[in-house]
C-alpha cells in the first residue's frame, strides 16, 4: 500500500508541474490561487480510479478544467485591485458582490473579479445594463457559468461576446437571451 501512495505522490507532483507549465503569464497571486484549487482536487483523488487508464483520464480532465479556470481568471482583478479601481471600500465592494451587482470567481475566501464588467466612464463604473443581465441570470448554476456566457462569443449575437453587445447599447436583447438561459426575471 505504501508503494501505491508513493506512486500517487509522484503522479500528483507531475500533474502539478504540467499545470505550472501552463500557467506562465498569470500573476503570482492568480497562479497560487489556481494551484491551491488544483492541489485540493488532486488530494481528494481516491482509490476509485484504480486502473492507469482511469487515472490518466481523470488527470487529463482535471488539467482541462484547470486550464479553463485559468482562462477565466486571466484579466481578473484581485478584490483589492477592484476596490481601488471602483473607488469603493472593501465593505461596499463585498456588498455589491453579495447582492449580485458585481460578478466574481471565488477561490476559498479570495475573489477574482473580471475587469470587463467595468466602465470607468459611467457614474457607477459598471457596464450599463449588466446588473439587469445578472438579475435575469440569477438562477444560472454558478458565477463561473455566468462569466463564461458573458465573456465568450455567442452565436445569438453574430459571434460577439454578450458583454460587448451590452457595451454597444443592446441591453434588452442581452437580457432576453440571459432570461432564456438563467430563468430569471428582470
Amino acid at each position: 500500500m505504501a508503494h501505491t501512495s508513493g506512486v500517487r505522490e509522484i503522479e500528483r507532483d507531475g500533474f502539478l508541474e504540467r499545470i505550472r507549465a501552463r500557467l506562465r503569464g498569470l500573476s503570482f497571486v492568480e497562479e497560487q490561487a489556481l494551484l491551491r484549487s488544483v492541489d485540493e482536487l488532486v488530494s481528494q483523488y481516491t482509490a476509485d480510479h484504480e486502473s492507469d487508464e482511469e487515472r490518466q483520464l481523470w488527470i487529463r480532465n482535471e488539467e482541462r478544467k484547470a486550464v479553463g479556470r485559468r482562462e477565466l481568471m486571466s484579466g481578473c482583478l484581485t478584490f483589492e485591485e477592484a476596490a481601488e479601481l471602483l473607488e469603493l471600500s472593501s465593505h461596499a465592494l463585498r456588498m455589491r458582490i453579495n447582492r449580485g451587482k458585481i460578478i466574481s470567481l471565488r477561490d476559498g475566501s479570495d475573489h477574482f473579479i473580471p475587469r470587463w464588467q467595468f466602465d470607468l466612464s459611467a457614474s457607477d463604473r459598471m457596464v450599463k445594463g449588466l446588473d439587469r443581465v445578472l438579475k435575469a441570470m440569477e438562477s444560472a448554476s454558478s458565477d463561473e457559468m455566468k462569466i463564461l456566457w458573458l465573456s465568450r462569443p455567442w452565436g445569438g449575437f453574430e459571434g460577439l461576446k454578450p458583454i460587448d453587445v451590452l457595451r454597444s447599447g443592446r441591453v434588452d436583447e442581452v437580457i432576453e437571451f440571459a432570461q432564456s438561459l438563467g430563468g430569471g426575471h428582470e
